[in-house]
């Protein structure tokens, strides 16, 4: 309302003295005469900066400020009557003198209560500033367009007034944004329509239009930021960091992968998936650790990849790095193999445990390489492609005996023929093979655990020693 009312006092300068004279029903001059002069000057130049400033502030910004809005409505509006109250006490008592006085007092005073007002009842100025602002459009609207009939006009503002007023207060927030809106056009229009009519519509078209979109962007901004702060600020999302994956030991070549995927990152075999563990509590992580007994004299652990025996207590093999975990001792299998039950027939590993030292009898060697029982004549194992060496000691030695004297007797169709001086062939002697030299001693670079001669895969760890 009071931006219409700046508007056209920007315009057209009310008179003040006259105003003041019929409230006070007397007429004054001299000091009191300049002063209201004065004072009507002053709020011509107020009215048109007060304006200009409440179109852009209404139309882009109304909703955000519009508490602000309403604080600032409240002090000018009582400050206008105010300043009216002291100007009449001042002339009814007879202080021409002090009149100025009376009037700013009047002025600060109510419209310190205005605007206090204004934002201890909320609702009460968003029924105020609608009601009132709806009421003056409606009444320069019907007004002007009935010909001057501005009583029609002021029955159809207040009646206008009262229900835009109550739906305002019902609907709130899109309301007070086209509300607001629309006021700051129309104050925006009214300032230009009397000096050009068609301008002055165009220009309220537009403010309209265009305040209404950046309020309407402006007030998702704002919420969106305060959803953010809220989520920012909730105690219970807490970082975490992403889970580190314990390195896994390729069951098939022994290969130590320290980020494991689906394969070994060595031999493409498919790694073993990760049990996944209860995180431990504080008093499990404080506790110091058992000691593990240590294994009982003389216990041995075979693979059951391989079948090379191991001493107990390896995590892997010695011969071809598979876990030894779940690997079972001999002395299980000697136990088994003596008592099979009848549904349980003993299986390949415990029948090569148990005729492990006759397996030359049977036409079978060891490959030197992976541990493998195959052919003793082979060239070449089985399993690993390993070609053999001619001197291994798994391979039995060819035995060739002497020839027999054939004497004198002679060969059919041949004459006679001595066969004194026959040669004859004896066996290689094999115990004077030169001994090679021993071997360097074995150390894994990974863990530094010793290794024996002949093994390629750690004990402690899997990894392979080259």
């Amino acid at each position: 309302m009071t931006e219409l009312l700046m508007a056209r006092s920007a315009t057209t300068l009310p008179d003040i003295g006259k105003i003041v004279e019929s409230l006070t029903g007397s007429s004054f001059s001299g000091s009191a005469l300049e002063f209201i002069d004065g004072l009507s000057s002053f709020i011509g130049v107020f009215s048109g900066i007060y304006s200009f400033l409440a179109v852009l502030i209404l139309c882009y910004f109304g909703y955000c400020a519009f508490r602000t809005i309403l604080a600032i409505q409240g002090f000018i509006g009582g400050a206008g009557v105010g300043a009216v109250l002291g100007l009449v006490i001042a002339i009814k008592n007879g202080e021409f003198e002090s009149i100025g006085d009376f009037a700013i007092m009047g002025a600060l005073i109510v419209g310190v209560i205005g605007c206090v007002l204004a934002n201890l009842l909320y609702k009460l100025g968003v029924f105020m500033f609608f009601s009132s602002s709806t009421f003056i459009v409606m009444l320069l609207l019907v007004g002007l367009g009935s010909g001057g009939d501005w009583s029609s006009a002021m029955t159809a503002g207040a009646i206008v007034g009262f229900i835009v007023g109550i739906v305002a207060v019902a609907v709130d927030k899109y309301f007070i944004i086209a509300g607001t809106a629309t006021v700051g056009a129309f104050t925006g229009g009214a300032m230009i329509m009397y000096s050009n009519a068609a301008f002055g519509v165009i220009v309220t078209v537009l403010l309209l239009v265009s305040g209404i979109l950046v309020q309407v962007k402006l007030t998702q901004k704002l919420a969106d930021g305060i959803k953010v702060g809220k989520k920012n600020k909730n105690p219970s999302v807490q970082y975490q960091a992403p889970a580190v994956k314990a390195p896994i030991v390729c069951p098939s070549c022994g290969t130590l992968n320290p980020d494991p995927g689906m394969f070994c990152m060595n031999c493409s075999s498919k790694l073993p998936r990760p049990v996944a563990s209860a995180p431990a509590t504080s008093a499990q992580s404080t506790a110091r650790p058992e000691r593990i007994p240590a294994a009982p004299m003389g216990a041995v652990c075979t693979c059951v990849n391989c079948g090379h025996t191991n001493p107990a207590g390896l995590v892997f093999c010695a011969k071809c790095g598979y876990r030894l975990e779940k690997a079972p001792t001999t002395s299980a299998l000697a136990t088994a193999s003596k008592a099979p039950t009848s549904s349980q027939k003993p299986s390949l590993l415990e029948r090569l445990s148990e005729n492990n030292d006759s397996a030359a009898t049977k036409n079978l060697r060891r490959c030197p390489n992976c541990g493998a029982m195959v052919t003793a004549f082979s060239k070449t194992c089985e399993k690993c492609y390993e070609p053999f060496d001619d001197e291994d000691e798994n391979t039995p030695a060819p035995v060739f005996q002497a020839a027999p004297d054939f004497g004198t007797q002679a060969y059919p169709g041949f004459g006679a023929a001595p066969m004194n001086n026959a040669p004859v062939y004896n066996a290689p002697d094999y115990s004077t093979a030169p001994v090679s030299s021993p071997v360097a001693a074995l150390r894994c670079q990974a863990c530094g655990n010793p290794g024996e001669p002949g093994e390629r895969f750690c004990s402690a760890c899997g990894r392979p020693f080259n």
